[in-house]
């Protein structure tokens, strides 16, 4: 929690998401300027998103926990970015842990049926956009549910009309549809686009070669650090922390069981009939044992010493692998430290901080020249996308204000 509150406040406690400047004209007053609007509006259009907070913190969730909290553009326009599981991303064993030097990716999505049809309902726009109509059909009637394929109603202008009705209790009884989204690289960098439902890999839902310019026009993966230089070296918190919570928990109980035995009060019968007539008589502060029963004297000091100290040395590993967003408050032995000695305690310690930092911050400009980059399509036609009419929105917005189109190109 500690780690991923450090990643949102650098992410979240800043004046604007994002800071542009442009490189149109030879007037640096004016520079600054149209700087300062552009600046200002791209970050007004990132908090219009109400969604975009929100993914963020799955992102540095998976992130700190497991080491790559991707993010991905779900298409070639959309300025809007969405957040994917760790396990929803795969790459081949050996893949760089660099975006740039990526060959195939895959991610893997849950569609439901009524997503499906969306993107198929205008079937000749479909087929322009790569969509296989009749393959993406077979995959929604797939999904049917068990009691629907019986009798007439299996046919696909049954399964439109419950889907055009928006009827819900069919559609939720829908199975979902495992699209798998495949990414490669083309020999001359573009990225090409392919999806095919898991249950049916014989023909492609969707198909557009060369779709995206690089790999940052699809995908952020957002890497907690370079770990050995491969995607799969790469490690965050969890693995760092499991082996030890995991004994820390099974000494817990261990200590917590000991504990329990130790402090018990044992009586020892000293006859076999003594447990016949177990009975103890309570007078005032005294309790009177029946006959032939002795009182076993137990000791538990020294008994959880060697626990609890394992349970000290546990958390100092802990303390030690996250140790950059925790700093360890002890109280120093003897003199007092001076204050030269403190600032370079102060300083040793914000350099790490720092290292992880810039890291992310690195990746986090990469995502923003993307999405300003969608933002600022000039090709966008209106009223038929929300989201388009967002960006063409800020596009006019600064345009208002003074704004030249190339100094947003430039």
């Amino acid at each position: 929690a500690q780690a991923c509150g450090n990643f949102y406040d650098v992410f979240a406690e800043v004046p604007t998401y994002a800071t542009i400047r442009t490189k149109y004209g030879k007037d640096e007053a004016k520079i600054q300027e149209w700087s300062g609007i552009i600046t200002e509006e791209f970050d007004r259009l990132q908090k219009t998103d109400p969604d975009f907070d929100y993914l963020m913190q799955l992102s540095q969730r998976e992130m700190v926990l497991i080491g790559v909290g991707p993010m991905v553009f779900e298409d070639a326009t959309n300025w809007k970015c969405k957040a994917i599981m760790a396990t929803e991303l795969l790459v081949p064993d050996g893949t760089k842990s660099n975006t740039s030097d990526f060959k195939v990716a895959m991610v893997r999505v849950k569609m439901g049926v009524d997503e499906l049809y969306q993107k198929i309902q205008d079937e000749n726009a479909a087929e322009e956009a790569g969509w296989d109509v009749e393959a993406c059909k077979k995959s929604i009637m797939d999904a049917m549910p068990e009691p629907y394929r019986r009798g007439t109603q299996w046919n696909w202008e049954y399964v439109q009309q419950q889907l055009r009705d928006n009827n819900i209790s069919y559609s939720a009884r829908c199975d979902v549809v495992l699209a798998t989204h495949i990414l490669y690289r083309e020999f001359d960098g573009k990225i090409s686009h392919r999806i095919i439902d898991e249950r049916n890999t014989q023909v492609w839902l969707y198909s557009k070669l060369r779709r995206f310019e690089k790999w940052d026009s699809v995908l952020h993966p957002m890497f907690y650090d370079r770990g050995d230089g491969t995607y799969h070296g790469v490690k965050g918190l969890g693995i760092k922390m499991y082996q030890v919570m995991e004994l820390k928990n099974r000494l817990m109980c261990a200590t917590v069981d000991a504990s329990f035995a130790r402090t018990q009060i044992m009586f020892k019968p000293n006859t076999p009939n003594a447990l016949n007539k177990t009975s103890v008589v309570q007078m005032g502060p005294y309790s009177i044992l029946p006959p032939d029963y002795d009182v076993v004297q137990t000791n538990i000091s020294g008994v959880l010493d060697a626990p609890m100290a394992t349970m000290s040395s546990l958390d100092g590993v802990i303390q030690s692998n996250t140790s950059q967003y925790r700093q360890t408050l002890t109280k120093p032995q003897g003199n007092p430290r001076t204050a030269t000695e403190i600032q370079a305690i102060i300083a040793q310690q914000s350099a790490l901080g720092k290292t992880q930092l810039n890291r992310y911050y690195e990746q986090l400009d990469r995502l923003f020249e993307e999405k300003y980059r969608r933002a600022t399509n000039l090709n966008l036609p209106p009223n038929v996308d929300k989201d388009w009419d967002e960006a063409i929105a800020f596009q006019k917005r600064c345009y208002d204000r003074g704004v030249p189109k190339q100094a947003m190109l430039d």
